[in-house]
């Protein structure tokens, strides 16, 4: 296809252009910034719509763009109905069809009154879809869609240009006349935005403008409207505390159940341990902390010793990878694995319709670093293991929110195997060591440790429609 032209000449518009430069002629980029028109991006020249126009009458148009959906609107309004959106997905949740989808809408799609609409970005412990699952919008007289952020198609858009509320969980721009809630996905232990050190002032200033849009921001606690206003300088009043609708499953959902149907084999007489070590590098390729590929970030890592203490008390380690980084670490290929170990992807989450935290409360033990994960697993009161082995660079070059790390981790921290294996069975057969520390740091973290969330957040809906 000749004549295509990225609209955004940004990180994503260039991963467009690398990926698509095998298969299209790629004719330049569009840009809405007047000082960025009549420049340069990757060798290809910036318009602006108007320009592009002018100058490719048969052009074919690929957003990419944080802006999607109000790109969308605006080629509408121009009377441009076809194009396509590039979104670069995680690898475990990509489907058979190719991730540039093309669009044809012939007439401008006018908002339903009282239409609600629940951004489902993943399956890794996603509010929305939480909220979906627990009938509470039903409860209090609501009808509400999930729209699949990371399987864009032609009702995906109609949906989002359509919904009077969109409830989403990341850094979602909606159109302005869309109300908008936004619940996040977890409780912050990294630096985000402002507060990171890998983010430039650029992008801190644009995230911070999505962020003021939002009618509604959902809370944990006043600590939390705290660290998050730090990092995207939203209001105070943007802030209600709800809690979160995906521990409403951690708490009640049948997790030994669904990790049973998950797996395809019975758990009966085994311990469960879940290892949950966050991203070492995101989708635009910046790295946080130290990649390496041994498991749990220790150097020189056995494997065949670990797998030997796992057969001998017949442990089974349940390892769910960051979507950002669903690749090996350190444990063979997915078939090779031995029977005490399981990998999780998002695609065996998004195939099952299941979540992340409909199986996370079968773990007797978490064994994490610095995902935001163990927060919620508080929830639980049991046993929690770290590994901050590259602790120092991610301070580095990511930076932490919270300081320091030994008070806000509640529990051993371990950087070598020999120590790791020790604490793991030590712990195992004393959940209650640490239960104080952890139960202190629960305390400061969720005003709410009930299941009630999708209760509270679903009224804060009805809210906000009827007023």
């Amino acid at each position: 296809m000749s004549n295509v032209l990225i609209f955004g000449a940004s990180r994503k518009g260039q991963m467009a252009k690398r990926a698509l430069a095998s298969d299209f002629e790629i004719s330049g980029f569009i840009d809405n910034d007047q000082k960025r028109q009549g420049s340069s991006f990757c060798d290809l020249p910036i318009f602006s719509l108007e320009q592009a126009r002018r100058h490719f009458p048969d052009m074919n148009i690929v957003i990419a763009s944080q802006f999607a959906v109000e790109i969308c609107e605006q080629l509408i309004h121009s009377g441009i109905s076809h194009f396509a959106i590039y979104d670069p997905q995680y690898k475990g949740m990509r489907t058979e069809a190719p991730p540039l989808r093309w669009f044809d809408t012939n007439a401008e799609d006018s908002i339903e009154p009282g239409k609600v609409t629940l951004l489902v970005h993943n399956h890794s412990g996603s509010n929305t879809l939480a909220l979906a699952k627990s009938g509470a919008l039903e409860q209090v007289g609501l009808q509400a869609q999930r729209a699949l952020d990371y399987q864009k198609d032609q009702r995906y858009l109609q949906q989002i240009l359509t919904s009077d509320v969109i409830v989403t969980t990341h850094e979602t721009v909606i159109r302005p006349q869309t109300r908008a809630i936004q619940l996040w996905h977890g409780f912050p232990l990294k630096g985000l935005n402002r507060m990171s050190l890998a983010t430039d002032n650029n992008t801190r200033n644009k995230v911070c403008q999505y962020w003021q849009q939002y009618r509604a921001i959902g809370s944990y606690s006043h600590t939390y409207s705290t660290l998050m206003n730090a990092c995207y300088g939203a209001n105070a009043e943007q802030y209600q505390i709800t809690g979160m609708p995906r521990n409403d499953a951690l708490l009640s959902a049948p997790a030994t159940e669904n990790l049973c149907k998950l797996l395809g084999r019975n758990l009966d007489d085994w311990h469960i341990i879940f290892y949950l070590p966050t991203f070492r590098k995101d989708q635009f390729g910046q790295v946080n902390g130290a990649p390496s590929s041994d498991l749990f970030g220790v150097p020189g890592f056995e494997l065949q010793a670990f797998i030997d203490l796992l057969a001998k008390h017949k442990i089974l380690l349940v390892v769910k990878p960051h979507p950002y980084q669903e690749e090996d670490f350190g444990m063979g290929e997915p078939g090779q694995l031995p029977k005490q170990v399981e990998v999780l992807t998002e695609h065996m989450f998004c195939e099952s319709g299941l979540d992340l935290y409909e199986v996370l409360g079968a773990a007797e033990m978490l064994i994490t670093d610095y995902s935001s994960v163990y927060f919620d697993y508080l929830l639980m009161d049991r046993p929690i293991l770290f590994t901050p082995g590259d602790l120092t660079q991610y301070q580095q070059n990511r930076g932490m929110l919270l300081e320091p790390y030994d008070f806000w981790a509640p529990g051993p921290k371990v950087t070598d195997q020999e120590t790791l294996q020790k604490t793991l069975l030590k712990q195992l057969n004393a959940p209650d060591d640490g239960a104080i520390q952890r139960r202190q740091i629960r305390d400061i973290v969720h005003h709410f440790q009930d299941d009630q969330s999708s209760q509270r957040v679903a009224k804060l809906i009805e809210q906000l429609i009827n007023s």
